[in-house]
């Protein structure tokens, strides 16, 4: 396992580690203020598994 020379972002949402791909947007690059993930699970209008 290689360690990577940089600490990825927190994902304050899901409090995941992930790569810093994941908080840019992929048409503007803007950053984001949680993963894409996230993101998308609140456009949906939150966690949909919970019963």
């Amino acid at each position: 396992m290689t360690r990577q020379a940089y600490q990825q972002p927190k994902c304050p949402e899901c409090q995941y580690r992930k790569p810093p791909s994941e908080f840019r947007d992929p048409g503007t690059f803007e950053p984001l203020s949680a993963c894409k993930h996230c993101l998308r699970r609140k456009q949906r209008g939150g966690a949909k598994w919970i019963a």
